[in-house]
């Protein structure tokens, strides 16, 4: 009882701490918490707004495999407003993404190196973007932690059985939300094994047989749901497999030139700076097996597969962030074992100096990068400076001299990924439209308005990609998936009547007219007459926000012949 009363108050202020981070980074910039204009992200919305319509209309479409995605996301729009709603998944998403690696950790190293290592994750913006937007890594990387957290209380713990029961199911999630992820899911299998060898040794057999009957429950339920519920496919990721079946048979059109990314692929930063760590510890560590240098060898190995992959025909896995975020789980765990030698060494005061240090540094890079948004793309020095002259004034104070080099390394190397990241991804961007969560709240009212026109949405969009809103057209498209309800994108263009799909326009078709000009309802009418329809003008509608533009609704009828 003695040493919970010590260790207690220091656990709850530790969890204190961490769940208070994202007010202050949401305070100092809040760019990493809305998806702003683009493509992939507002698909994702679409479902979320949507799933019902979308899992039945769309079932041949991979999206619609990502029921751990798509059904939270559902459910949290469902039960709040649009902006509370999309606040609550994200913070939802990092708090269990954050307190299951803190979980890991305490476990793995100690409740020092689980703070210092759990702080530096909660402020890192490869991190923070990955966690705010609506794509499948935030979700990836949240049920990636879960089952390290799972597998590591199976290995350690007395409920192993229940403990591997959901390690299966939050392993199944992961490889729902992308089925590349089981790349992931492959080596959170090979950190259990690891794990339980070293330890208990629980039988291999049955272990194995909990932790797929947890991830069969987990893809019977997500099956059910969308099937009977949404009237998507029994057999849910049929529709990824045979995707990637397609995908596989032909060319590659994403991948790029390394010469044309590498340059600025800054979301390798951080995972490459922690292998230097791992193997340089691996080296010292030589002869001298434990849980430290095991979890040092399964972070190279898995970065490793990733650029085995990477290397391949089809390979994008470093290329893109939404996918080189998944190196970033196992390389905040090896980051612990890295730093716990070092960090045994400190007295508990300057550990939570540390701590504070590590928490105020990460807010001043999201704030330095908002501010700094007019500095040349790529330029990390206008965050670098402040960062640095703030480890001299914070960090010496907080560990003393004889914690100065632990220190250093730790929020050095964390100073300098946090301020290259933060430049590229919170910076503002050039785009002409810098209030995120606005233009979020405008997106959302345009699909309520569509909605409203057309409660199947089974309708078309038509808008020209040369107006200066093209870009929010553009996203609004996305979520109702682009081409299927699209006219065309050179509005009043109207293509002979063949639309984005190659149907042919008929009467009774709802259309929708997104742009800025004044005379659109007369171009529609005029272009619609030219290919022999006419249509009836259903309204128009102004959604006020940063793009500035209008909606006209209209729907194609015959057209009449006068005498």
């Amino acid at each position: 009882m003695e040493r919970f009363a010590v260790v207690l108050p220091r656990r709850a202020a530790a969890a204190f701490l961490l769940a208070l981070l994202p007010a202050g980074l949401l305070a100092a910039n809040q760019r990493w918490i809305w998806s702003g204009v683009g493509r992939d992200a507002w698909i994702y919305y679409g479902f979320f707004r949507f799933a019902r319509i979308y899992l039945h209309d769309f079932d041949n479409l991979y999206f619609s495999s990502r029921l751990s995605v798509i059904l939270p996301g559902y459910l949290a729009r469902h039960l709040l407003p649009a902006v509370p709603a999309n606040l609550a998944l994200h913070l939802v998403l990092y708090w269990t993404a954050l307190f299951a690696l803190w979980g890991v950790l305490r476990s793995l190293y100690g409740q020092a190196t689980a703070l210092l290592t759990a702080t530096a994750c909660g402020v890192h913006p490869a991190f923070l973007l990955s966690i705010g937007r609506n794509l499948v890594d935030g979700f990836g990387m949240t049920y990636a932690l879960l089952g390290l957290l799972f597998l590591t209380l199976a290995a350690r713990g007395r409920a192993w059985r229940a403990w591997l029961f959901l390690a299966g199911g939050a392993v199944a999630a992961l490889v729902v939300a992308n089925l590349f992820f089981a790349l992931s899911g492959a080596f959170l299998v090979a950190y259990f094994v690891g794990l339980d060898r070293a330890g208990r040794r629980r039988p291999l057999w049955r272990s194995s047989a909990w932790f797929a009957l947890g991830g069969l429950a987990a893809l019977c339920c997500l099956g059910l749901v969308g099937h009977f519920w949404g009237g998507g496919r029994l057999l849910f990721l049929a529709a990824t497999v045979e995707f990637l079946r397609d995908f596989l048979a032909h060319p590659s059109i994403f991948k790029r030139p390394y010469s044309a990314w590498l340059g600025g692929a800054v979301w390798l930063v951080f995972p490459t700076l922690v292998l230097g760590g791992a193997v340089a510890m691996l080296w010292r560590g030589r002869g001298s097996p434990s849980p430290l240098r095991f979890v040092q060898a399964l972070y190279c190995a898995f970065f490793a597969a990733m650029l085995a992959v990477q290397l391949t025909q089809h390979g994008v896995t470093l290329q893109f962030d939404f996918y080189a975020s998944m190196l970033l789980p196992f390389a905040f765990i090896a980051l612990g074992g890295q730093l716990a030698p070092v960090v045994a060494e400190l007295s508990p005061r300057r550990v939570w100096g540390l701590a504070l240090a590590i928490s105020v540094l990460g807010i001043a890079a999201a704030f330095m990068a908002s501010w700094s948004g007019g500095f040349a793309a790529g330029s990390a020095l206008a965050v670098l400076v402040p960062l640095c002259l703030g480890l001299g004034l914070v960090v010496v104070p907080a560990a003393g001299l004889r914690g100065l080099l632990p220190a250093l390394f730790l929020l050095g190397s964390l100073t300098l990924s946090q301020a290259i990241v933060a430049q590229r991804a919170l910076a503002p961007r050039a785009a002409p439209w810098t209030d995120q969560a606005g233009l979020f709240l405008q997106l959302d009212r345009g699909l309520s308005a569509l909605r409203d026109l057309d409660p199947s949405l089974h309708l078309r969009l038509w808008y020209d990609e040369r107006e200066p809103a093209w870009k929010f057209f553009d996203t609004l498209a996305s979520t109702v998936m682009l081409c299927p309800r699209l006219l065309t994108t050179r509005f009043p263009d109207a293509a002979g009547g063949r639309t984005c799909d190659g149907q042919q326009l008929g009467p009774g078709v709802k259309i929708a007219v997104l742009s800025g000009r004044p005379e659109a309802a007369d171009l529609a009418a005029a272009s619609l007459r030219a290919i022999g329809l006419g249509c009836r003008r259903l309204g128009e509608r102004s959604i006020p926000g940063p793009a500035t533009f209008h909606m006209t609704f209209l729907e194609t009828e015959a057209l009449r012949h006068s005498l």
